[in-house]
Order: C-alpha cells, then sequence, then structure tokens
C-alpha cells in the first residue's frame, strides 16, 4: 500500500478509550466474574506519573444515619459474603454461584476494618467485590468504604508471610489475564501502553520451593508500590478515619498519631502505595516488629494499623 494511503487508515489512537476499557473489562471478568459499569472499568489502565495529580483519601466524614463495621476478612469469600448479608448489606443468598454485587441498605455507611489479604484464597476477588459494591452502593445514598489494615502494609512491603498457597494461585491466575490484557493493547501500536509491573521482579526466589515462585513474583508485581492492584484497591483507602466523633483505625490510635496528623498519615501513606515520593522509612519496623510508625522524616511513632496491648487515646 502506497505511503499516502496509509494516512487514511484508522489506527487505535481513534478509539484508545474503547481499546483500553474493552482490555479491562476483559481482565476483571475473568479474574473476579464481576463486571463494573463502563465510566469506570478503565479506571486501572492510565500509565502513571510521579507527577499525576490524586486527591488524597477522605480523613473524616460527617456521622450518617446507619454505621455498620465489618472486621478482617482475610481473603475468606463466603465469610465476608455471610458478614455483608448478616449485615444487611446485599440482599440474601439466591443460591446462585456469583455473588450479589447490589447494595440493598440505602444511606447506610459500612466500614471494612482492614485485613482483606493474606490467610486465604480469595483475595483479589474479594477486593474486586468490595470496589463493586462501593459503586453499587454510591448509587444508592450510601457507602461501602475500606480501610487499611496491617495486612495490607505488609503485602505491599513485600512481606508475604500470611500468604497462602491458595493465595497465591490466585496472584498467578491474576498475573495470566493482566499479561493478556497488556496483550490486546500492545496490538494497538498508537494506544499509550500502561508501564509492565513485572519488569524488575525476580524470577526466582532462593529458600522458597520453586512451585511457588510464579506465585510470589505475580504478587510483587500486583502488590508492590504502584503495582496495579495496590494503585486501584489500596491507594484511595485512609488508614484512619473520623466518622462524627468515632475514630476508626485497624490497629490503634495514640496521642503520637494525633499529634503528627491524621490527614497527613493517610496522604504520606497513599503516596507510598501509589510509589511516589521516598520510601516509608518506618514500615518495616510498623509491620514486623509491631512496635513504631514513621512518617516521612523518620521520626518514631507509635503504630497505627497494628496494636498489641495499645493504649488508647481519643483527644
Amino acid at each position: 500500500m502506497a505511503a499516502a494511503g496509509l494516512a487514511d487508515v484508522p489506527t487505535c489512537r481513534d478509539l484508545p478509550a474503547a481499546v483500553s476499557a474493552f482490555a479491562d473489562a476483559f481482565v476483571d471478568f475473568a479474574v473476579s466474574g464481576i463486571f463494573f459499569p463502563t465510566a469506570t472499568a478503565s479506571t486501572p489502565s492510565p500509565p502513571t506519573t510521579t507527577t499525576t495529580t490524586t486527591s488524597p483519601p477522605t480523613t473524616f466524614l460527617p456521622s450518617p444515619s446507619r454505621l455498620v463495621a465489618i472486621g478482617d476478612l482475610h481473603g475468606d469469600l463466603p465469610k465476608s459474603l455471610a458478614a455483608l448479608r448478616l449485615a444487611g448489606l446485599v440482599p440474601p443468598s439466591n443460591g446462585a454461584d456469583a455473588p450479589s454485587t447490589s447494595w440493598s441498605a440505602g444511606p447506610t455507611l459500612a466500614l471494612q476494618l482492614g485485613d482483606i489479604l493474606d490467610r486465604g484464597g480469595d483475595e483479589i476477588r474479594l477486593l474486586y467485590l468490595l470496589r463493586r459494591l462501593s459503586l453499587s452502593a454510591a448509587e444508592k445514598g450510601g457507602a461501602l468504604l475500606p480501610i487499611l489494615g496491617n495486612h495490607e502494609i505488609m503485602n505491599v512491603y513485600g512481606d508475604f508471610r500470611f500468604a497462602t498457597p491458595q493465595g497465591l494461585k490466585e496472584f498467578s491466575a491474576w498475573a495470566a489475564w493482566y499479561r493478556a490484557g497488556l496483550a490486546i493493547k500492545r496490538r494497538c501500536s498508537d494506544l499509550d501502553h500502561p508501564k509492565n509491573p513485572f519488569l524488575g521482579v525476580p524470577k526466582a526466589f532462593p529458600g522458597i520451593k520453586p512451585e511457588y515462585w510464579d506465585g510470589i513474583r505475580s504478587r510483587l508485581a500486583a502488590l508492590r508500590p504502584d503495582g496495579p492492584i495496590a494503585r486501584r484497591f489500596l491507594a484511595d483507602l485512609p488508614t484512619v478515619l473520623v466518622v462524627g466523633d468515632s475514630v476508626f483505625v485497624h490497629g490503634g490510635l495514640l496521642e503520637a498519631n494525633v499529634e503528627y496528623g491524621l490527614e497527613r498519615i493517610n496522604a504520606e501513606v497513599s503516596e507510598w502505595i501509589r510509589g511516589r515520593g521516598v520510601p516509608m522509612p518506618g514500615c518495616r519496623s510498623m509491620c514486623v516488629a509491631e512496635t513504631r510508625w514513621s512518617g516521612s522524616g523518620g521520626s518514631p511513632r507509635a503504630s497505627i494499623v497494628i496494636a498489641r496491648g495499645w493504649r488508647g487515646f481519643l483527644g
């Protein structure tokens, strides 16, 4: 074909949003069995840069007409669904295999107090379910808002001590579908491609059984700072949330946390999960030693996402 004729050939740049949204919807459904509304289906795809502007997580909310709090879910989909039904947030089971993503609690505000990850095999499916249900809640005047627990922080940091073989298998499956989505987008030479999250991630992990290597590699790619799962499902979640005159955190709240600034904590953790700025210098001690919180300045602070025998402070 002559070069002049090529100028008239439509390219994927004419349909970038449609191609990207199709690839994302394809991956979403393959991984979770859930479709997202078109307006939000492409939210995880745009390439991220350190200059992208995003709003920090919500820190303060007014008192709702009805408030529900749900604790650790830890990758257990059946028990999580039972808790949602018990709270009246979703309709009773109709015997179908697929969980309901329809909000049935009107203006209720439901908080999930962290630790969605680890200990179970449905971690990604739970993240998808909670996000889809939160969209349904917003459409009906309610809200479902998870907050970060220590297991979310640990996984973003790369601490997988509590991951199960079933959980690693789920992340391997996610990685296969995510690569398929990337391949769809790469077929369009004029489409801006999201960066490959697997670049730079080790392929071998000495001291660990080789049968788990792919799951660990997939988990690292998904959950490390600016990883697709971390960025999409965790980066906009608060670490601490004040609702009316009640304070909600996963672990404990000390005077040092309040002095440091609750909004500042939420903003800094969010920026860290998005892969911006310096790493959180105190994350390792906070998650492993379970004794400290550190902000960007590196000064010791009390832990806010985990507490063993904590001294409460509601100043």
